[in-house]
């Protein structure tokens, strides 16, 4: 199951825009995952002052995916060939480049944003 941006910054910030029992779920799920693009984007949003982070991105990231033994899926050029065929039915280019990773590997995704679903992506939320 691949993590989604926001769904990796409720965690690590304990929002209350997730249920407990989701968070406890996600904890125990057999198998995460996350893409460096959500480095990037949280590296954007960093230094555009719209994130207040206690860590520089990259410490940020490298305590969080360490902390939940997250394994890194890259985006490659099949994961590309994949996006370039999306309808564009969500504006965000993160997001979309996250839903054509889950349906390349055939991966859920945790989030809160019901988009995903529009394009096939099985969502865990």
């Amino acid at each position: 199951m691949l993590l989604d941006t926001n769904f990796i910054l409720w965690l690590e910030l304990k929002s209350d825009r997730i249920a407990p029992r989701l968070t406890e779920a996600i904890i125990q799920y057999p198998e995460l995952v996350v893409s460096p693009l959500s480095l990037v984007e949280i590296s954007i949003k960093y230094s555009t002052k719209k994130l207040n982070l206690e860590l520089p991105p990259e410490s940020f990231w490298q305590e969080f995916t360490s902390r939940f033994q997250l394994r890194e899926v890259a985006f490659n050029e099949e994961h590309a060939r994949r996006h370039s065929k999306l309808p564009l039915l969500h504006r965000d280019p993160f997001d979309r480049m996250l839903v054509a990773q889950c349906l390349v590997e055939n991966a859920r995704i945790a989030t809160t944003d019901l988009i995903f679903g529009a394009y096939g992506v099985e969502l865990f939320s």
